[in-house]
């Protein structure tokens, strides 16, 4: 009756595993449980293997498919129409985190469980970004995310059909790190497909570095300039409200001027845990900026 669907890149999921096992036990329907690897080329099978009376696989691809396909081929390799997807990196908080999804299906819409972070900041100064931007930003109650249902979407827990996946799946052709959601949320509400979201968060486990965020946060930047230039967003998302804002009033130009000559500040900062979100937020609008204009110049070079 349900597929949970992990896609994973050489992360261990065994406490996650573990969580989800202890729920299906009791149930009393059918849950299968699928764990794909990207391809990675350390990969951790699974360790966890207490799966009595309970449908699991993993599966290692020896090609990588990347964040947007990944999902879409494990919607295709579940055998049930209830899918839930949740993220390597993410543990269910509640006991009954299968059976609340289970409950509230329905075929046509969309259902988005949310995310929490752990209440303690990381102890080393030099991972904390993640945890502040997670719990001052993406950690946003359930009155909070309702106001906004396509742009709160995020793909590391959610709940769709088969048949709504298979109809409006996620775009193939956005590769890298960043953003997937993004344009999946903005896909479901051009397709006027309802987006419900409920309390049935997870827990985000925080591994990440300070550099190693910045370089995936530049990297997803660059993505959703790509997107925006291509049509495939608009101004739902905030950096190109703000970017278009800025060039309706005609101050792109002196802003990024002065945003430039401070981005590298800003980075420094930000790696050392010395920054703030809205640091944070001027340096994602630094380098949307500074990306823009230099696919401008490219464009005016060929």
């Amino acid at each position: 009756m349900i597929s949970v669907l992990i896609p994973v890149f050489g992360e261990s999921v065994d406490a996650q595993l573990a969580s989800l096992a202890s729920e299906v036990k009791n149930l009393n329907f059918p849950v299968e449980i699928i764990v794909c690897d990207d391809a990675n080329p350390n990969p951790r099978p699974p360790a966890y293997t207490d799966y009595k009376g309970i449908e699991f696989r993993f599966i290692q691809l020896d090609k990588n498919l990347g964040r947007s396909r990944i999902r879409n081929f494990l919607g295709q390799e579940a055998k049930y129409e209830q899918l839930i997807f949740i993220d390597a990196e993410c543990q269910p908080i509640q006991s009954k985190f299968i059976s609340t999804y289970q409950i509230k299906f329905d075929e046509n819409m969309v259902l988005v469980g949310g995310q929490l972070f752990a209440d303690e900041m990381p102890s080393r100064q030099d991972h904390t970004l993640r945890w502040v931007y997670g719990t001052k930003v993406e950690a946003r109650e359930l009155k909070e995310r309702v106001k906004s249902p396509y742009r709160s979407f995020m793909a590391n827990n959610f709940s769709i059909s088969k048949k709504l996946l298979e109809k409006y799946p996620f775009d193939e052709e956005h590769t890298g790190y960043g953003h997937e959601d993004t344009l999946f949320g903005f896909q479901l509400r051009e397709n006027e497909v309802e987006v419900a979201h409920i309390k049935n968060p997870i827990r985000h486990r925080v591994s990440e570095s300070n550099i190693d965020f910045l370089d995936k946060t530049t990297e997803g930047i660059h993505n959703l300039v790509r997107l925006y230039r291509n049509g495939k967003l608009d101004n739902h998302v905030r950096l190109i409200k703000m970017y278009e804002s800025l060039k309706f009033t005609g101050f792109v130009g002196l802003t990024r001027s002065i945003m430039s000559r401070r981005r590298d500040r800003y980075y420094q900062d930000l790696q050392k845990g010395m920054g703030t979100v809205r640091k944070f937020s001027l340096f994602k609008m630094s380098e949307f900026m500074i990306e823009m204009r230099r696919l401008d110049e490219l464009e005016k070079g060929a």
